[in-house]
């Protein structure tokens, strides 16, 4: 277990933006890590079980209960033109700019502005993931396997 002072929020900010620029230095200095950029999801959690997320770029938090899946929003262009109404959401996974993100961590060209949410763990799951995971998995496979998790849960706590 790793201890941290401070707000966790910022604790979260601070890193990422450190990150950034670790990234953008590291391009800078190679002619062949040039445009190098990543996303990024992290997530910190106390022992209340108070848990913040951040993320930039298309990597995601499933927050996962019972009966519902809430996941983090993408910071891409297909998810604008959701938001703008320009597309369904059904039609994004399809769209030619589905990969194209807005934010990434290390772009020299992006401004970030990472998200934050704030879970309370007890009787939730969650589960980070990154590009190659969330577009080929279902919310209701997640659901499904989630609440076979509590069941067996309960079972060893009985």
């Amino acid at each position: 277990m790793i201890s941290c002072k401070g707000d966790l929020n910022t604790v979260l900010k601070n890193a990422v933006f450190d990150t950034y620029e670790q990234i953008l230095a590291l391009s800078e200095q190679s002619p062949e890590k040039r445009g190098m950029a990543t996303t990024l999801i992290a997530c910190v959690v106390d022992d209340s079980l108070h848990c913040i997320v951040v993320n930039v770029g298309d990597s995601r938090a499933h927050i996962i209960t019972r009966d519902h899946v809430k996941v983090s929003k993408d910071h891409s262009v297909v998810n604008e033109l959701i938001d703008s109404g320009d597309i369904a959401p059904e039609d994004a996974w399809q769209h030619p700019l589905s990969n194209v993100m807005t934010q990434a961590v290390g772009d020299s060209e992006s401004v970030i502005k990472p998200d934050f949410y704030t879970v309370n763990l007890r009787n939730t799951f969650i589960l980070l993931s990154s590009y190659g995971l969330h577009d080929d998995v279902s919310r209701a496979t997640y659901i499904r396997i989630m609440g076979a998790g509590v069941l067996l849960t309960k079972k060893r706590n009985d």
